[in-house]
């Protein structure tokens, strides 16, 4: 975000203009038909910058100057820098909405000083977790920048830059998000007619292939309920010549009640279903479901939804 401003009399002319970017700041001024001097500052955060540089842009105009467009361009290599700086809160940005990481603290602290040949910033600290293709945190990451040095201005250009081409390598490593979607299986006929047999009896067979494990069980005068992961042959049924840990579904669930109950997604109500959240076959295409269909004998009709996230767990059934 640029504003830019200038102010003539009748024996000079100057020029003002600042950028924002976050919670970092370009500052440009001298006079008209001069290079100008520029600093970098550093804020603590993104409101406290947004309130200082209002409150600039405030003054300015009590002094007389008037907005306008950009004339000089800022000199280097503060320019560069700033632009520098700028990818290390876009980086922030980035990890905030990457489908593999998720963004535990960040900060880039300011410097001391306003000396643009001084301490810019303190030092940038990221710290992200990278998400196994369940949605899990397996391992923490963290980014750190420290110009202990307090180089000028050029060197230090040189520094953040390189900092920040392997801290982007380093985010850019975790890959894009797999495929992901859920598969129910139902007892009943009409919207959610998805197979000819009993969820019940589907759940006992894939337990029996091990295909599945139960984790959790839960037992009630009308209801019973299992939670469930990939069991130790999943892999090997759905996804050949892949790694155990990369079975093609994350968790499941079955529910068995003697009143129809609301069905996990869609519309309707089932006295039983089996649900396996997070299928990873690719696209839950037909290849994942004519294999499913072999394992129980039949051929299986089924609905899927594509996956949206981890669901806040539901409050467990009390146990009889």
């Amino acid at each position: 975000m640029l504003s830019y401003f200038t102010r003539q009399t009748k024996h000079s002319a100057w020029f003002w203009g600042v950028e924002r970017c976050a919670a970092s700041a370009l500052i440009h001024s001298g006079r008209l038909g001069k290079p100008g001097a520029a600093r970098i500052k550093i804020f603590k955060d993104e409101a406290t910058a947004e309130a200082a540089l209002e409150a600039l842009q405030a003054e300015k105009l009590r002094k007389g100057y008037v907005a306008a467009t950009r004339v000089v361009e800022p000199p280097e290599p503060e320019a560069t820098l700033f632009q520098v700086l700028g990818g290390f809160w876009r980086l922030i940005e980035q990890l905030e909405s990457h489908p593999r990481a998720r963004l535990l603290a960040a900060q880039i602290a300011p410097g001391e000083g306003d000396d643009p040949l001084g301490a810019i910033t303190q030092g940038i600290t990221i710290r992200y977790g990278a998400l196994s293709r369940y949605g899990e945190v397996e391992r923490e990451a963290t980014i750190t920048v420290d110009p202990a040095a307090r180089a000028p201005t050029e060197a230090a250009t040189a520094f953040f830059e390189a900092q920040l081409i392997a801290a982007q390598a380093q985010i850019d490593a975790l890959g894009e998000a797999q495929p992901r979607h859920d598969l129910l299986i139902t007892d009943q006929s009409g919207g959610f007619a998805l197979t000819q047999r009993k969820a019940r009896e589907v759940m006992n067979h894939l337990l029996g292939l091990g295909i599945i494990a139960v984790r959790e069980a839960w037992f009630e005068r009308d209801m019973q309920r299992f939670e469930f992961g990939p069991g130790p042959l999943a892999h090997r049924v759905f996804i050949k010549g892949r790694a155990p840990d990369e079975p093609p579904f994350y968790e499941g669930s079955f529910s068995s009640t003697t009143q129809p109950s609301d069905l996990p997604f869609g519309e309707g109500a089932a006295t039983a279903y089996l649900e396996l959240r997070g299928c990873l076959y690719p696209a839950l295409g037909a290849g994942f479901l004519v294999r499913f269909g072999q394992l129980l004998n039949f051929r299986l009709q089924t609905t899927h939804r594509p996956f949206t996230g981890l669901r806040p767990a539901s409050p467990a059934p009390r146990p009889r």
